[in-house]
């Protein structure tokens, strides 16, 4: 919850601040329990399992309703004030688990029509070895430094035909 960390709670709809709640608990959701997860990699390894323990019951769904309705709504938006809007996808830990949940991910897609909104999202994927992450989704620290970090953007940038010329660099 990277916009919680970093104190945007106050922008969210009240909507939205009610879904958050109902997903993750109204405990996970105070400021001080956000820290204490991102500053503790037993903590957040708790916190990441009892996530995964929740959609594996079948609360959720791969592409929830609300990010599916900011999806949109964000590129409509965009495009009625002729601004660009980029979807870049996140690198990946190259894993068995990884492949197969990008697959169900580019079904889902498909299912809501989002693929023709966003082509290319997929072929953007940029899949880093296993071991550079400290607990599968985040980088170790020894991968976040700015020169490499800048590397990984240019990567993910260079595989889009889609924004060959834009410029985005971590850290300036």
């Amino acid at each position: 919850m990277p916009f919680l960390g970093n104190d945007c709670q106050d922008y969210l709809s009240r909507d939205i601040g009610k879904k958050l709640e109902d997903k993750f608990g109204s405990f996970f959701l105070r400021k001080e329990i956000i820290r204490a997860i991102d500053l503790s990699c037993v903590n957040r390894k708790l916190y990441l399992n009892f996530i995964s323990g929740k959609a594996e019951t079948g609360e959720e769904k791969i592409i929830s309703y609300t990010t599916y309705e900011y999806l949109v709504w964000i590129r409509e938006l965009c495009m009625e004030e002729g601004i660009n809007f980029y979807l870049l996808p996140a690198p990946v830990a190259d894993t068995r688990e990884n492949h197969s949940a990008i697959a169900m991910i580019e079904e889902e897609f498909e299912k809501l029509g989002l693929n023709k909104q966003f082509p290319g999202y997929f072929e953007q994927i940029q899949y880093y070895p296993a071991e550079q992450f400290r607990d599968g989704i985040h980088f170790g620290d020894q991968y976040t430094d700015r020169t490499y970090l800048n590397r990984m953007i240019e990567d993910i940038v260079n595989k889009s035909e889609d924004i060959t010329g834009l410029r985005a660099v971590y850290g300036e």
